[in-house]
């Protein structure tokens, strides 16, 4: 056999090789890309629900006004 269709059929069967990691690559970059932003828009949620729960006014009092609900009209 010809020494350069040996390298050829050896060239072949890693490019095969190749295409097949870059795909099984691809696909884990796909789902670490979608974990990440499914991350990302988690702590973004819990961070604008914390942000938002801390700026609200306490319970305050409400005013009082100057008679009482019980009084005695005649």
């Amino acid at each position: 056999m010809d020494p350069l269709f040996i390298i050829a059929i050896i060239c072949g069967i890693a490019l095969v090789f190749l295409l097949f990691a870059v795909r099984i690559a691809l696909r884990w970059t796909i789902r670490l890309v979608a974990a990440g932003a499914l991350l990302l828009i988690v702590l973004g949620g819990a961070w604008w629900w914390f942000s938002q729960s801390s700026t609200q006014p306490e319970n305050k009092p409400r005013p009082t006004t100057g008679r009482s609900a019980n009084s005695n009209r005649r």
